[in-house]
């Protein structure tokens, strides 16, 4: 498949991910003290949420006799409702793993990125619903594709899971510190790759 534009694609992810954050900050109301909403009640996961996330990783694939490996920039956007007295969060989004540099098996005069994207169902659980240690798993399909094309890009299922630690800067703003490990079975004409990604990110949600 063709993907002509993938550093184009990253930019606007970006700036999309950059407005949210905008978006959710100026239409909060100033307060003096963020540990608690309006009515002096402690601050906590409610609702329905919005997150982005973004950072650094590093891939690799293996299969069919190759490795390829590189960094990566990871962004995601997920989305959904708290149930269980506002511990566990549903939903679903998707992710958007771009790799400016591959490596391993792969031409070093090559100037072709490769890309992880991928659309499916969400979890988030906290331990506390006020914030802190929070858990995260994600099930979907993606696609594995480059900027060359050409060809069917590999597909199959895609997976995370991840943990990390989460704080209110404000009555509906949340930001955390997340890790996680994205593994990925790909197929294609009869061959098949692994791709496993470990990855840090910042997120912030809106509540």
């Amino acid at each position: 498949s063709q993907w002509p534009d993938a550093e184009a694609l990253v930019t606007r992810i970006t700036l999309i991910g950059l407005l949210v954050m905008a978006l959710s900050t100026m239409t909060l109301s100033c307060r003096d003290d963020p540990s608690s909403d309006g009515d002096g009640d402690a601050l906590r996961h409610k609702g329905f949420m919005l997150q982005f996330a973004t950072g650094l990783g590093f891939y690799n694939i293996s299969g069919e006799g190759q490795s390829i490996h590189g960094m990566t920039l990871p962004f995601s956007l997920m989305m959904g409702y708290s149930i269980l007295d506002d511990r566990l969060v549903i939903g679903g989004g998707g992710f958007f793993d771009f790799v400016p540099s591959p490596g391993g098996d792969w031409p070093d005069n090559s100037d072709v990125t490769q890309h992880i994207l991928s659309l499916g169902a969400f979890a988030q659980f906290h331990f506390k619903p006020e914030g802190g240690l929070l858990l995260q798993a994600y099930g979907g399909f993606g696609v594995l594709d480059n900027s060359e094309g050409g060809g069917i890009a590999p597909g199959g299922p895609t997976f995370f899971l991840g943990g990390g630690y989460d704080w209110f800067i404000t009555r509906s703003l949340s930001v955390a510190v997340l890790g996680r490990l994205v593994l990925a079975p790909m197929f294609v004409d009869g061959g098949s790759f692994f791709v496993i990604e470990p990855t840090l990110l910042a997120s912030i949600s809106w509540h």
